[in-house]
This record gives C-alpha cells, sequence and structure tokens, in this order.
C-alpha cells in the first residue's frame, strides 16, 4: 500500500479526478470497479466509457438511504445497484435519481429492478470516494474483473485507488492532522494541543 501519506494522496487525488468528471477505478482484490460520479459526468466522457466498456452492463449505484427515499425494494445491504441500458440517454436518465431535488419535478419514476446478486466489496468503498469528494452518494458504474479493469485503466489513462485506502481514509487523515498539529506546536517550543478531529 506504501506510505501512509502516499495512500492520502492517492484518495485525494481519485476524488479531485471524479470532482472534474473523470473516471476512476476503485480496485479490491481480484475485482475492480469503473466509476463515474452521477453529478458531474460529461456526455463526452460517457459516450467515451461506453466505448471503451463495449457489452459490460453500467450500473446506477446508490445509498440504502436513497434507495428507500425512492421506494426501491433492497436485495443488497448499504448499496444498491440498478442496471442501465448502454446508451448515453438512458445513464444521464436514470442520473437523475440520485439527485434529492429532482424528486419533485419527477414524483412517477419507476418502477426499478435492482440488482439481486451479491455486490463487489468495493461496491460501498465507492460511495465513500464520493463522500470524500464531497459529491452526491451515487455513481454511474461498471463492475470488472482485475485484468479487464487492469486493461481499461491503461488504455483510458486512469487513476486506481484501493478500497481500502478509501475505507482508512478518514482514520488516516485524522492521524496525520494530529501529528501535524503535535510538530507545529514542538517547533515553536512548547507542546500542541491537539483536538480530536473527525472527518465525516
Amino acid at each position: 500500500m506504501g506510505l501512509p501519506g502516499l495512500a492520502l494522496i492517492e484518495v485525494e487525488r481519485a476524488a479531485g479526478d471524479l470532482r472534474a468528471g473523470f473516471p476512476v477505478v476503485v480496485t479490491n482484490g481480484q475485482t475492480g470497479v469503473l466509476v463515474l460520479s452521477a453529478e458531474t459526468m460529461s456526455e463526452t466522457i460517457v459516450h467515451d466509457i461506453l466505448k471503451a466498456m463495449g457489452p459490460a452492463t453500467p450500473f446506477l449505484l446508490l445509498t440504502r438511504e436513497r434507495a428507500q427515499a425512492l421506494k426501491i425494494r433492497l436485495y443488497t445491504p448499504d448499496v444498491l445497484a440498478i442496471p442501465i441500458e448502454r446508451t448515453a440517454d438512458a445513464v444521464f436518465r436514470f442520473r437523475d435519481l440520485a439527485d434529492p431535488s429532482r424528486d419533485l419535478s419527477n414524483p412517477l419514476r419507476g418502477p426499478f429492478n435492482a440488482r439481486r446478486d451479491p455486490l463487489p466489496n468495493a461496491a460501498q468503498s465507492v460511495l465513500r470516494l464520493m463522500k470524500i469528494a464531497n459529491l452526491l452518494p451515487a455513481a454511474i458504474a461498471w463492475f470488472l474483473e482485475k485484468k479487464t479493469g487492469d486493461g481499461i485503466r491503461k488504455k483510458l489513462g486512469l487513476l486506481s485507488v484501493g478500497a481500502q485506502q478509501i475505507d482508512g481514509y478518514q482514520g488516516r487523515a485524522a492521524s496525520e492532522l494530529q501529528l501535524i498539529a503535535h510538530s507545529f506546536g514542538m517547533l515553536h517550543g512548547r507542546p500542541a494541543w491537539v483536538a480530536e478531529v473527525r472527518l465525516r
């Protein structure tokens, strides 16, 4: 995984790419997820990814809470995955489900059939990464085997980040902020008062 500081940087770079509308790959063992932020994705990027992914099915990932608000039946814990047709129009149509501000203007959406099979462990890490990036916790995702994911990542020049790095981000960031605060105090010849930092 490398040095703790480098792990933080990789997560923050991935969050920055998502904020800019670029896809990233989240890996976990032999599986991976290619993801776009539902909030910031562009038409050009969506077309390029659909072309690169060929017959692979895209999914809209939503939190359990958002799925309950939309009255979508839950078959998987914590994260819900709705399959989407492999067209840009369908992707953008489903993207609107991520935004609660659109609910009143589109009250009669659905019904939606969520995936029933267990999701890759990285799916929950994907939505954590969206929250770290201060984006809506929703993503357009393609589930991949590691070999396929590595090929797509290299072909498109995408950033990759591990699910474990994302899941441990908050604790590492808090620890490093405490270390920085302590070092700052000692440099000034006095002990530092270190407040507990919660990044939630």
